[in-house]
């Protein structure tokens, strides 16, 4: 009965670290600047209470409550909440909401504001693939085939580097974007923009890659932080 009860113990622990981890992991200080005035007035907003820089669970909860309103299909509603999210902390986790956004102004039929969105999350650091394949879409769909030929051949290079919890970083993504490339390439005669216009400045480029690095090695620290100290209770319980 004790042996059941320290197994039932432990579980428990592990769930509740393993929660500590992701959020410590996806919060993180940004260095965007930006943020525009919401799209809607009218649309109910919840959530807004200021939200304690210094409690990471309190950082994670905003943007998981816009990803639930773009889930229940509550757009307007998802807008208004992430636009005024934005501006009521300067250590909120910014990169997720962008990707919130994103999904939102996608879902809403509204282009310009979904690569916007999209490309503020990729400079803030978010690299799992899915602002870049975000863009890749949309950009083709605007017939801006220079501009998603360029997004595509960013993921495909050696020097970026996506989230080993990404979809970015399996095969059949990268396969996907390399059949991108080929048929963007096979377009360019008829593109609406040319070989001169970049979605990304040089600048800009630079600090995607240099963002994606440094989510991936803070990622990794915080991994060996909560292995340590798993490590560590395990031995004090004996297991």
């Amino acid at each position: 009965m004790l042996q059941f009860i320290l197994i039932t113990l432990v579980v428990f622990v592990i769930v509740i670290i393993i929660g500590f981890v992701y959020v410590h992991i996806v919060t993180k200080p940004s260095n965007a600047t930006t943020s525009p005035k919401p799209q809607s007035t009218n649309a109910k907003v919840t959530n807004t209470d200021i939200v304690d820089d210094n409690n990471p669970r309190e950082q994670l909860a905003p943007f998981i409550s816009v990803g639930n309103l773009v889930f229940e299909k509550k757009y307007e509603e998802a807008i208004a909440l992430g636009e005024k999210l934005l501006q009521s902390s300067q250590t909120l986790n910014k990169s997720m909401l962008y990707i919130n956004l994103m999904e939102a102004y996608t879902k809403n039929h509204d282009v310009e504001n979904s690569n916007k969105y999209a490309k503020l999350s990729l400079l803030d650091g978010h690299n799992t693939g899915l602002a870049l394949k975000r863009l890749a879409i949309n950009l083709e769909k605007q017939g801006y085939y220079y501009q998603a030929l360029q997004v595509c051949n960013l993921l495909l290079i050696d020097e970026y580097e996506c989230s080993s919890h990404g979809v970015g970083n399996t095969k059949e993504f990268r396969e996907d974007f390399q059949k991108r490339v080929t048929r963007l390439t096979s377009k360019l005669a008829k593109s609406s923009d040319t070989e001169e216009t970049k979605f990304f400045t040089d600048d800009e480029k630079q600090k995607v890659l240099e963002a994606a690095k440094n989510t991936n090695i803070e990622e990794k620290k915080e991994i060996e932080r909560q292995n340590a100290r798993l490590e560590k209770m395990r031995k004090e319980l004996g297991f």
